[in-house]
């Protein structure tokens, strides 16, 4: 609402004012697209979806709750939730409450960035992989042995394949190149589990949707991850790829306990529960890596590892994530481009 105040002056000096209203004003409509994509012309970006955030619910992370889990992963076809774990124990729900509101609305690239879109960034000689700007810590930048492995190696793979073997430096490089960012471990699991369903994996059309095609969404057979665009692990709400399977996935998230084995990681994530959605710096040595993969065909959104920063694995790659309010800059200067449109929302 507002008001409007009128003032005046007569050609004697004599002054009058008078106020009016108040009056409703129209809604400023503020874009909210559900698709964006990169606009860089010597890149092929992978488009971005809209996840939108828990501004009307809490949102636990980690489980509500070892019954309410156990039952979805039985309804779901999974095995159950805190079921034996070997060596590691058994998994506990640690339903740490995210208040209303705190979990912001964000956009999550639709697939894993593949070899092709990697080399872009490797091959860009000014301001790509050789550019320090992009990396926190200037000491884990490749050097040229590197870059030339790089090279090496993606040119003669499938440009479709998700990236593998990569540093987390590597992609937090890359994800910086192409103006987005990791996302962090609460916005993973938020996106694969579908905000407030609480899906028990990516591809349930509920958490309590039993589905038939859990083994195919599995492609451990197969030894090898998929090529973007196949596989059966889609998000019903987002339209997102294999979150909870082909490869695992580098997070912004630190793992402050530095790798440490028999850590009580329900109270380590409860005290550093801030820490986990929105990480501060990038000096950490161990970074959360997350989801199932074709090494390791789990399937469900418990699914992590402590990495270190420095290691590389066949199985395990990354997507990038950027908040509404950068897709709203970057959209207003150029940078980024609209596909798809939600409609506008109230700002």
């Amino acid at each position: 609402e507002a008001k409007l105040r009128l003032s005046a002056r007569d050609r004697a000096g004599v002054a009058a004012a008078e106020e009016r209203g108040p009056f409703r004003l129209p809604l400023i409509e503020a874009a909210r697209p559900e698709r964006v994509t990169v606009a860089l012309p010597d890149a092929k970006a992978e488009g971005m979806r809209l996840v939108t955030g828990n501004e009307s619910f809490p949102y636990y992370f980690g489980g509500q709750g070892d019954e309410i889990e156990n039952k979805r992963f039985v309804q779901a076809g999974l095995d159950r939730f805190n079921g034996a774990l070997g060596q590691t124990g058994r998994q506990i729900s640690w339903a740490i409450a995210y208040a209303a509101g705190e979990i912001e609305d964000f956009y999550l690239d639709e697939h894993e960035v593949t070899c092709g879109q990697f080399l872009e960034f490797v091959n860009d000689q000014d301001k790509g992989y050789s550019d320090r700007a992009h990396w926190p810590d200037a000491s884990a930048a490749g050097d040229a042995a590197r870059i030339a492995e790089l090279k090496t190696r993606l040119a003669s793979t499938a440009r479709e394949l998700p990236v593998t073997d990569v540093t987390w430096d590597e992609a937090n490089a890359y994800a910086h190149w192409i103006g987005k960012r990791l996302p962090s471990w609460v916005e993973w699991e938020y996106a694969a589990r579908g905000g407030q369903a609480y899906r028990p994996f990516a591809a349930c059309a509920s958490a309590s949707s039993k589905t038939s095609e859990i083994n195919v969404a599995r492609n451990d057979g197969a030894r090898e991850a998929w090529p973007r665009g196949t596989g059966a692990d889609i998000t019903p709400d987002t339209s997102l790829a294999n979150l909870t399977g082909n490869v695992a996935e580098w997070t912004s998230s630190p793992d402050l306990t530095q790798g440490k084995e028999g850590v009580d990681m329900a109270r380590h994530a409860a005290e550093h529960a801030r820490v986990l959605l929105r990480p501060e710096d990038a000096r950490c040595t161990h970074y959360w890596a997350v989801g199932g993969s074709y090494a390791r065909s789990v399937l469900n959104f418990f699914t992590y590892d402590s990495r270190v920063r420095g290691s590389r694995r066949p199985s395990l790659g990354f997507r990038c994530a950027a908040s509404l309010s950068d897709v709203r800059g970057k959209l207003a200067d150029g940078r980024f481009q609209a596909q798809e449109s939600a409609g506008a929302i109230p700002k």
